[in-house]
């Protein structure tokens, strides 16, 4: 296999990734944390299939692929809190350490537990204790839990769990199938975000394999991905965007497409989702509640958008997330992005928003709470139903927070 050679351009930004994951964990000093080497050894076994020399049946030339954008990355404003001297007292350094240990405590029980009953599985049961695979057989949680590892400065465990994701063969699999958004968010993603802590060779190889057969999920009439990425009608060219397909799956993509590109010099995998960012941007205007995304795209007929139901809960979620992620990972070079961001806010804070009625109990000043509901709508006539989704996440709490402010994300202030 070629070796992977990251672009000089991009480490600066791969850097400054890894440092704001962990500073927060490193500003108080530990007394038992050990220097990690990372090792090129034999980590790192080849997957038996080459997804990579796999013919395609609809191949993208190469006249027609995009490249990663060029120039000095923007100098972008932080988006971490900055404590003051007044802030960083005794007190507030030793309530950080003690919730900073206890989450650590926590992590080092669960990982544990995963070890002895699990290992290598997918997940372990809680209750019995039980190993099981619902992703595949690839090790989620093996995959999953390397940059928290890492950041907690448990690097024998993360030498322990590199060893066995070297060996990983995604050609084998407990499914016949598997889902792209979920393979790459779980593994993909992991794999990367572990990398660029902690330089760990392996780690990229089986990411830079992973991508590879991914890409495969493109191998479509239109070249829009198949979120059911059946492995024996891929290895036959037979694979088909679907016409009902959420959001988050088409929309959730970009990140580890982006850095996989970046890390690998190889622009096929950005170019396919700048593509789908040039459909997010072309269609962003004309869907029936301007500036957001129906629930469910219609990727087959080529991304049509005529769907009446909008949400940023499940199925949608995390394609409003990316935006904004992905203009930062590029450094600010794409302002379409950042287009796509704020018209998406701005809609959100007009359609979307609610305050829920609240107990009788609360003070003569309750405090001042929004959620975000569905809205159906026709065009024309726009209804909100106030329903919260149980998969609301943080990221979109974190928006809420910034449009009840007047304030859609900091990128107002690149």
């Amino acid at each position: 296999m070629t070796v992977l050679i990251p672009q000089p351009k991009f480490q600066r930004i791969a850097l400054l990734v890894a440092c704001s994951l962990l500073v927060t964990y490193f500003l108080l000093d530990r007394t038992d944390r050990v220097p990690y080497q990372a090792t090129w050894g034999n980590r790192y076994v080849p997957t038996s299939f080459d997804w990579a020399n796999r013919r395609a049946r609809f191949p993208i030339p190469e006249s027609a692929m995009t490249g990663l954008p060029e120039g000095l990355p923007r100098d972008l404003p932080p988006i971490q809190h900055v404590f003051s001297q007044d802030e960083l007292n005794e007190t507030h350094n030793k309530t950080q350490a003690e919730r900073r240990d206890a989450v650590r405590d926590a992590a080092i029980k669960s990982w544990s537990t995963y070890s002895e009953y699990a290992w290598g599985k997918d997940q372990v049961l809680p209750q019995s204790l039980r190993g099981v695979d619902t992703f595949n057989g690839w090790g989620a949680t093996l995959v999953d839990s390397l940059g928290t590892l890492w950041i907690m400065d448990l690097k024998k465990e993360f030498k322990q769990a590199v060893r066995m994701v070297g060996k990983i063969d995604w050609a084998k699999s407990t499914s016949r199938d598997c889902s792209l958004f979920e393979t790459n968010i779980r593994y993909l993603g992991g794999l990367l975000s572990a990398y660029d802590l902690s330089g760990e060779k392996a780690l990229l190889q089986k990411a830079a394999e992973l991508g590879e057969m991914l890409y495969a999920a493109f191998d479509t009439p239109n070249n829009l991905p198949a979120n059911a990425f059946d492995f024996k009608a891929v290895q036959e060219g037979l694979l088909v965007a679907s016409k009902r397909e959420a959001s988050a799956a088409v929309g959730t993509l970009s990140l580890e497409f982006t850095r996989l590109s970046q890390l690998t010099g190889d622009p096929k995998f950005y170019s396919v989702v700048d593509n789908i960012k040039k459909h997010f941007e072309r269609t962003q205007d004309e869907t029936k509640l301007p500036g957001m995304w129906p629930i469910f795209i219609d990727l087959k007929s080529g991304f049509i958008t005529e769907d009446n139901a909008f949400s940023l809960g499940a199925m949608s979620d995390s394609a409003y997330e990316y935006f904004s992620k992905t203009y930062a990972l590029l450094g600010g070079l794409d302002e379409t992005y950042k287009r796509l961001h704020l018209k998406a806010m701005e809609s959100i804070k007009h359609h979307l928003l609610f305050r829920p009625m609240l107990p009788d109990s609360y003070p003569a000043s309750p405090p001042d709470i929004l959620f975000s509901g569905t809205v159906l709508s026709n065009g024309k006539i726009i209804e909100l139903l106030p329903d919260v989704s149980h998969r609301m996440s943080n990221q979109q709490l974190r928006t809420h927070l910034q449009v009840s402010h007047g304030r859609p994300g900091w990128l107002r202030e690149s």
